[in-house]
């Protein structure tokens, strides 16, 4: 529903301002407002009709209105909380109206979040503390039980308030909410893309971990997950149940909104007739109901993990080769009157390709991933480029595409032929450039009649995605019944710059528009649900390029380890192994390398075999990686993960090899495992139904 399209109801006062409404009962169509000048009023949502209305019940604006336990408390923006008490109406229900009685009670007034979670009303609040440097607000969490003061019991049950971790200390809290078969915990969004977890009966602080690049708007605990929106507009839903705080497993994330996420509720009065509906709001204007019981991905969840009953599986051999070419063409690998004489390095140079398509044998795919085919720094030829890198009618290789693409793309394409048996020939699937950046698939002839789906895309992240010199080319295509997807890219460089590498693979792998355009034939092929359109949709997925990950060590420490071949200490101070290990959202946190067992490949001294001896002395790194990802580890299998004595370049190619195995469904067998599926699954969505009912049945 779109905001514009909603029915629309005027009050008496037109020029008063309403700030808040909430529903008497969840399958009423009464409802309570309140206005910014602190009046309150009720109305019956199907007709318009305002059957009371309270003038200045608060002296200030109200901003809270809830119901519980047949009970209704309103809190206005000075602190003052009333709970009005219900009465005995002429047909013998009992509800509160605005002329209840109603007890008096007072809370802190500078707030920032306030809701009640379970039974008790939660506040957070921000105080100002002077330093020498700066001024800075500290968060303090209060806890009140409002309905147990009223019946003599305590009003505050936090009288000094409690204050979280210095890691969210100064982050305002933005939204909370309890997870129903999780009671014992309340979870606290706050800005940062961070989320607290706090005890719902000693309401201490416990644990905290981020779950996002932008601030957390709104949380709801539904079904078991969180549900998490954000100022992207996006929706992620957190399995918080797997011990470590740091395990907490993303289920499912998609793009909600066109704007930030405002609101996610659960529609109660729905609850009634065995549905679980959330509704979420967001700024774009727009209501959206979802599925909360996750039907769909559940079941695919299911069904992945049966496919050997209903599937069979082949063997299918992929080589991926890797490369910053610093811009280097093809003829520069061939040695010309002794310039590689300081390595004595012609051999390699000219063996290289020769070498990669027989590092492994007979491969059915080959993928070449370059980068920096053109010089970077070469601003007119970098603009050159970035004008004629739009998207391609077809997947040959565009005329305009300059001199330096057209000469590697002619010389693959030689020395495939050149190499490969003349008996099983391969073709071009996929030619795409976007700045520096190259991708040129092959497959054999053989098997590109039995493809589908097949798409190619880019993706720029320089300079806010509009004009930079780094980004990402990323292509799919089916084969048989599986979806592959792989990604080159080209990330922000620097030594010191792990958080902008880190972005731009956000801005890479979340790009739910990669194909949104293209015809999906095939949809089964695709994994949790997702239709295809975003590289997490698919079964495997490659990803390879110039990552730009360093070694946090000091360049007197990275030279002799390498000499000594210690490449263990090494990679334990690896840039990308440790946003592995630590950031629970580093968004390559569910790839696989193989194993590293060879030297650094940037950077060199073009020419030579020695590491950078420029002013600069940049330290060696591991800037070039292949790694997949796939929801079946056992059907991609590594064999071999290598670099090539490529001296051309300031980088070292690699190259990897996959033995994958890719399915083939049998329908029959599998709508009788669906059906199985079908019927295990419905007691479970029962037992959810009734666990939300129980929480929501005292509001």
């Amino acid at each position: 529903m779109n905001g514009n399209d909603a029915p629309f109801f005027e009050t008496a006062e037109r020029d008063t301002k309403i700030t808040s409404i909430t529903f008497k009962q969840s399958n009423s169509s009464m409802f309570w407002g309140g206005t910014k000048d602190g009046s309150l009023f009720e109305m019956d949502s199907i007709d318009g009709k305002a059957y009371d209305w309270s003038m200045h019940q608060h002296t200030s604006a109200i901003i809270g209105i809830w119901r519980l336990n047949n009970h209704m408390i309103t809190l206005d923006d000075t602190g003052t909380l009333k709970v009005w008490l219900p009465v005995t109406h002429e047909d013998g229900s009992t509800s509160p109206t605005l002329n209840s009685p109603h007890k008096l009670f007072k809370v802190n007034a500078d707030i920032t979040f306030v809701n009640f979670l379970g039974d008790k009303l939660w506040l957070a609040s921000s105080a100002s503390h002077n330093s020498e440097s700066n001024t800075s607000r500290s968060i303090t969490v209060r806890v009140y039980d409002p309905i147990g003061a009223v019946y003599g019991g305590t009003f505050n049950l936090t009288p000094n308030g409690v204050m979280p971790t210095s890691t969210v200390q100064q982050l305002a809290v933005t939204s909370g909410t309890i997870i129903p078969s999780i009671p014992s915990n309340v979870y606290l969004g706050h800005q940062g893309g961070f989320v607290s977890v706090w005890s719902a009966s000693e309401y201490d602080f416990r644990s905290v971990t981020k779950v996002s690049s932008t601030q957390v708007d709104a949380l709801a605990g539904v079904g078991g997950y969180l549900w998490a929106g954000f100022h992207s507009g996006k929706i992620n839903v957190l399995d918080t149940n797997q011990g470590s705080i740091t395990d907490w497993r993303v289920v499912q994330t998609w793009q909600a909104h066109k704007e930030k996420v405002l609101s996610i509720q659960v529609d109660t009065a729905l609850l009634e007739f065995g549905h679980l509906a959330v509704i979420t709001t967001g700024a774009d204007w727009n209501i959206n109901y979802w599925d909360g019981m996750l039907k769909t991905a559940h079941i695919s969840t299911e069904l992945q993990n049966r496919e050997n009953s209903f599937c069979s599986f082949s063997p299918v051999r992929l080589l991926i080769v890797s490369w910053n070419t610093d811009a280097s063409k093809p003829s520069d690998l061939v040695d010309k009157g002794g310039l590689f004489s300081k390595s004595n390095n012609s051999s390699s140079n000219s063996s290289f390709l020769r070498n990669a398509l027989h590092s492994t044998n007979s491969p059915d795919i080959i993928v070449f991933g370059f980068q920096e085919l053109i010089d970077l720094e070469d601003k007119k030829l970098t603009a050159k480029t970035m004008l004629l890198s739009k998207k391609k009618a077809d997947n040959a290789l565009s005329e305009r595409i300059s001199h330096s693409y057209r000469l590697w793309y002619d010389h693959l394409v030689m020395e495939v032929k050149r190499n490969m048996p003349e008996d099983s020939p391969y073709v071009v699937l996929h030619a795409e450039n976007l700045v520096g950046l190259f991708t040129c698939i092959f497959i054999r002839k053989e098997r590109k009649d039995h493809l589908a789906d097949v798409a190619i895309t880019t993706v720029k992240t320089g300079l806010k995605g509009r004009y930079g010199n780094k980004g990402a080319i990323i292509s799919r295509f089916v084969v048989d019944d599986s979806s592959l997807c792989f990604v080159n890219c080209h990330l922000a460089a620097g030594q010191k710059h792990t958080k902008q590498r880190n972005a731009d693979l956000v801005s890479i792998l979340e790009e739910k528009v990669a194909f949104a355009d293209e015809p999906v034939r095939s949809d089964l092929s695709y994994v949790n649900g997702g239709d295809g359109s975003s590289v997490f949709d698919h079964e495997m997925t490659f990803l390879n390029g110039d990552l730009n990950y360093r070694i946090d060590l000091r360049r007197e420490a990275v030279i002799p380890a390498i000499s000594k071949s210690n490449f263990e200490y090494l990679l334990h101070h690896d840039q990308l192994n440790k946003q592995m290990e630590t950031n629970a959202q580093f968004k390559l946190r569910d790839f696989k390398e193989p194993p590293i067992t060879y030297a650094p490949t940037y950077k060199y001294d073009r020419k030579t075999d020695v590491y950078d001896t420029s002013d600069k002395r940049r330290i060696p790194a591991w800037c070039d990686r292949i790694l997949s990802r796939t929801v079946h580890l056992p059907r991609v299998n590594n064999l071999h993960y290598k670099r090539y004595e490529v001296n051309v370049s300031d980088h070292r190619p690699i190259s990897a090899a996959f033995e994958i195995m890719t399915k083939k469904i049998d329908h029959k067998k599998r709508i009788d495992v669906l059906t199985k599926v079908e019927d295990e699954s419905a007691s479970m969505f029962s037992q959810t139904i009734q666990d939300e009912k129980n929480y929501y049945e005292y509001k």
